[in-house]
């Protein structure tokens, strides 16, 4: 689709240029016009015609003018020079500017096409020129930031060329020397946080961006640093040559003082960054990047935001091997504590250890994915065994028991793992509250006609637990899950009513009624009663008697 422009001052010329041609059957769908050369060059700036047919005469600024200045911003632009003056002269200016065609008026029809067919001629081979041109300059971009990213990748991994190295660092554009001091970063975002979602090349922009705005920093080399993007493991690369050996505390200062939060507060994003160890030479940056991906990888488990440094994490895994036998017991421990909180379906006990174990595990930080697995896996295991002992008719559980098993192994972090088991657990609770419940039920119905049979003698929920071959602690719970009601709570209410019902009902002192609910000491039976009912037991006897 191309463009043109009509130039020219008289109305009735201008109005006449417009319905000249057909213009469409040239190929020219947008035609505008303007008044005059002011006019003229603020359209052009507007549309971008592709061809332009202008008056030489005009108010203001004249169409050789006009027709010069708009050449500077559209070079390839067509222009048509009408001219009512047959003078050698304007035909010589209209050439110095590379003008298309220079017609006489009256313009002859014949002119005007052949004219008009030439110049969308012309437009049309620049484009295909231009496309040709943009498609050559993308194969050769695309080529080169293949082959860059193929080196980069070979230099980090160690397998890059070592006979051409400095030839290729040279021809990437990577200024390192043999002597540098160089650290690798691995930087991600931080997804488990609320914030924004990017994606890798506006994360590669921000964080180019922000590096460009230290690079005056007197403790890294800016001209030796290089960005990287990691398409496959969706991470970014920096490296960075040190100016001096001890910069190293100073940099991990500003990244994480500095740095980060300036990104966090003009982007809403958290990033993750491992460092990796500092290393002298270029042929030792696969050292530094490795370390520095296990740092990130550590970071990434136990979900870090921020930091991440290859020596913190050395020096962490030397720490968790010194007390490596502390953690096994503490494993032991947990394990026991959970089947017995199970056994007595105390649910928030089970709870408790869940979250102290979460607590304990994260405090200590094992890096050792297998072994942590093996660890936990240790107490689901004890705990199927402990569901299954209980009925052998659980293969439908076991079943997803198993299923689960195998993903639990492959969890990206500590929090998923975390999720895992509470989910997990609730399962099991629920799964063996569906098997107790009818039971249940029927202890409790049991224990309630207990209290009603023997409510007036010295009854606790020891001694009515020895009764049902129950814990204390289990009958409890089971009770308070039946009846909304503590044991101690229900027996004392059942106690009060029969209470009132005997002084509504007789003269009986008021120390008698209270030894026959089972409550033989007067003065606690009478703060019951009146904390139950709101008033004393005295004072309700003759409240009744009075009628």
């Amino acid at each position: 689709m191309l463009r043109m422009l009509i130039v020219e001052d008289e109305r009735l010329e201008r109005e006449g240029l417009l319905d000249f041609l057909d213009w469409s059957s040239f190929g020219i769908d947008v035609v505008e016009t303007a008044c005059d050369g002011i006019e003229g060059i603020e359209s052009a700036k507007k549309i971008r015609p592709d061809i332009i047919i202008t008056d030489i005469k005009m108010s203001g600024i004249e169409g050789l003018e006009m027709s010069r200045r708009i050449k500077e911003f559209l070079p390839n632009v067509k222009i048509i020079i009408l001219s009512g003056y047959n003078d050698f002269k304007f035909a010589k200016e209209a050439i110095n500017f590379r003008a298309y065609s220079y017609l006489l008026k009256p313009v002859d029809e014949a002119e005007m096409i052949e004219a008009i067919r030439g110049a969308t001629s012309e437009c049309v081979k620049d484009y295909e020129k231009s496309v040709e041109e943009s498609k050559n300059r993308l194969q050769i971009e695309e080529s080169y930031s293949v082959a860059r990213i193929k080196f980069i990748n070979d230099l980090l991994e160690g397998s890059a060329d070592e006979d051409k190295l400095y030839e290729y660092l040279k021809y990437f554009h990577i200024n390192l020397i043999n002597d540098d001091k160089i650290i690798i970063m691995v930087i991600k975002q931080y997804v488990e946080e609320a914030g924004t979602l990017i994606y890798m090349d506006e994360l590669l922009g921000i964080v180019k961006e922000n590096i460009e705005d230290f690079k005056d920093s007197k403790y890294f080399n800016f001209d030796k640093t290089f960005l990287f993007k990691d398409q496959i493991k969706k991470q970014l690369v920096v490296g960075i040559a040190l100016n001096d050996e001890d910069d190293f505390d100073t940099l991990l200062y500003f990244i994480s003082n500095k740095y980060l939060q300036r990104i966090k507060r003009d982007y809403n994003i958290s990033l993750q960054i491992g460092i990796g160890s500092k290393v002298e030479g270029i042929e030792n940056i696969s050292q530094s990047y490795k370390s520095a991906c296990e740092a990130i990888k550590f970071g990434e488990f136990w979900s870090i935001t921020g930091l991440t440094y290859y020596e913190g994490v050395e020096n962490h895994v030397k720490q968790f091997e010194q007390k490596l036998c502390d953690f096994v017991i503490k494993g032991n421990y947990f394990s026991k504590n959970l089947v017995s909180a199970l056994s007595a379906s105390e649910e928030e006990k089970v709870k408790g250890l869940l979250k102290d174990m979460f607590e304990y595990l994260n405090q200590f930080k094992c890096n050792d994915r297998d072994f942590l697995n093996n660890y936990l896996y240790n107490i689901i295991n004890e705990v199927s065994l402990f569901v299954y002992n209980i009925n052998k008719r659980t293969e439908e559980f076991m079943e997803d028991y198993n299923d689960s098993l195998r993903s639990f192994m492959n969890l990206r972090n500590m929090k998923a793992i975390e999720e895992y088991f509470h989910g997990f657990f609730e399962s099991v609770l629920a799964f063996l509250n569906e098997r107790r419940g009818s039971k249940d039920e029927l202890i409790v119905k049991k224990v309630i006609k207990l209290i009603d049979k023997r409510y007036m003698e010295c009854i606790s929920l020891k001694t009515i637990a020895a009764e049902v071959y129950l814990s204390p602690n289990y009958l409890g719970n089971i009770f308070k899950k039946f009846t909304g009601k503590t044991f101690n709570v229900y027996l004392c209410e059942y106690r009060m009513e029969k209470a009132k019902l005997l002084l509504s009902k007789s003269n009986k002192k008021v120390s008698n009624v209270a030894q026959e609910v089972g409550i033989p000491n007067t003065s606690y039976f009478c703060m019951v009663f009146k904390n139950t009912f709101g008033i004393a037991p005295g004072e309700f006897h003759e409240m009744v008697l009075r009628g």
